[in-house]
């Protein structure tokens, strides 16, 4: 609701110069942030705000050519007039007055071209009304910000991206303890052992041979290992021989036997 209002008038006669202003001489209401000077006739907004203006003058005689005309001059160039072809008689006239800075004075001037004489047989000659707008003041200060609301429920889950490339390859870590030592393996046979063993073969083969009969009876073979090759001896057994000894070596392979 709007709380700037000025109601004002005219209780005298008298006349009203060219370009001159309306005197009212008694403020009947004022209200808010305006202001009125009754010796000037001037009135003035101190605010911002859009101002409809009402008034009439009553009017006795005059020897204007245009009729009875008045306006509502500004300070911000504002000329707003209202006209009646009948010199005696009531001028009427309203207007608003946008105020974008203030302040503004505004007053109501004789725009006739001549002089204009005010009715003398009533008790009041002229009234101006202005009230401002309901428009709305300036805004507000910001209010404090409420209190949050509850977390609504989660919304879908989006697809899934695509896949990032691969970062670069991190640095080595350190090397990890050493794990615990195995079991230790079987025991081997020993050179001996086998040479033995070997032995031990070849003079069974010879007694089988020498009980079916071979020719190949007359002796016996020792093998000896030595750098990965076998060395094959022909030992004459029980005094026989025939005078000859000889030594075959072979690479690594299945037991040759040689006979005499």
């Amino acid at each position: 609701m709007s709380n700037i209002a000025l109601q004002i008038e005219r209780t005298l006669a008298g006349n009203v110069a060219v370009a001159g202003n309306v005197i009212f001489n008694a403020t009947v209401y004022t209200a808010g942030n305006i202001s009125y000077n009754s010796a000037t006739g001037v009135i003035t907004f101190n605010e911002a705000g859009r101002y409809p203006i009402n008034w009439w003058v009553g009017t006795q005689s005059s020897q204007s050519t245009n009729g009875g005309v008045f306006a509502l001059s500004s300070s911000q160039g504002d000329f707003l007039r209202g006209a009646s072809p009948i010199l005696t008689g009531e001028v009427v006239g309203f207007g608003i007055i946008d105020v974008a800075v203030a302040p503004v004075t505004v007053s109501l001037v004789n725009a006739s071209t001549k002089p204009v004489f005010y009715a003398s047989s009533v008790p009041v000659t002229a009234t101006l009304v202005v009230v401002e707008d309901d428009i709305g003041g300036p805004t507000g200060p910001t209010g404090p910000t409420g209190p949050t609301g509850p977390t609504g429920p989660t919304g879908p889950t989006g697809p899934i991206g695509e896949t990032g490339a691969t970062g670069p390859t991190g640095p080595i870590g350190e090397t990890g303890p050493t794990g615990p030592t195995g079991p230790i393996g079987e025991t081997g046979g020993s050179y001996r052992t086998d040479r033995r063993d070997r032995t031990d073969r070849a003079n069974r083969t010879n007694r089988r041979d020498r009980a079916n009969g071979s020719d190949r009876t007359r002796g016996y073979y020792t093998i000896c290992v030595w750098n990965n090759y076998h060395i094959v001896n022909d030992c004459f057994r029980r005094g026989r021989s025939n005078g000859r000894s000889r030594i075959r070596r072979k690479r690594y392979s299945n037991i040759s036997r040689w006979v005499n």
